[in-house]
C-alpha cells in the first residue's frame, strides 16, 4: 500500500468518531426514518470524502502538509454537520452545540497529541509519521468519548 493510500485511509479512520458522536448525542430523540437517514446520508457522504481525497492526493492536487491538513480539519465535518442539520431540523440549535463541543475536544486532543509527538520527532518528519499520529489520535478520541458524551446525557 503506498503511503499516500495509507495516510488517507488513517485520515478517514480518524474522521469517523466525531461523525459517530455527532450520532450518538442524538441518537434517544431520533425516530427510525431519522436515524436511517442519518447513516445514509454518512455513508454517503463518506465515501465521497474516500473518492475525492484519494484523487486530490493522488494526483498531487493536493498534498499532506501543515496548511493542507489544517484545512482538511477545518472542513471534513462540514458536510456531516450540514446533512444532519438538515434531517434533524427541529435541533438546529442542539446540533450546533454538539459541533461546538467536538470541535473543542477533537482540537484538544490534537493539541495534546500533536505536541507530544513534536517532542519525539522533529516537525520536519511529522508527516513521514503521520498515519501513526492519526491512528493514536482516534485511539485516543475513542477511549476519550465517554468524557464528552457526558456533555449529551440527558439524564445527568
Amino acid at each position: 500500500m503506498s503511503a499516500i493510500v495509507l495516510t488517507t485511509a488513517s485520515f478517514l479512520l480518524s474522521i469517523l468518531p466525531p461523525t459517530c458522536i455527532q450520532y450518538l448525542a442524538f441518537r434517544p430523540i431520533l425516530q427510525e426514518p431519522q436515524k436511517s437517514r442519518v447513516w445514509r446520508s454518512y455513508a454517503a457522504i463518506f465515501v465521497a470524502e474516500i473518492v475525492l481525497f484519494l484523487a486530490f492526493f493522488q494526483t498531487g492536487w493536493l498534498e499532506f502538509r501543515f496548511l493542507s491538513y489544517k484545512k482538511l480539519l477545518l472542513s471534513y465535518w462540514i458536510p456531516y454537520f450540514l446533512a444532519f442539520s438538515l434531517i434533524s431540523r427541529p435541533y438546529a440549535y442542539q446540533n450546533l452545540f454538539v459541533a461546538g463541543m467536538q470541535g473543542i475536544y477533537t482540537t484538544t486532543i490534537h493539541a495534546v497529541l500533536m505536541n507530544l509527538t513534536l517532542l519525539v520527532i522533529p516537525r520536519s518528519a511529522f508527516f513521514a509519521h503521520l498515519p501513526i499520529y492519526l491512528i493514536l489520535y482516534t485511539a485516543l478520541y475513542v477511549l476519550f468519548s465517554p468524557l464528552l458524551l457526558i456533555f449529551f446525557d440527558r439524564n445527568s
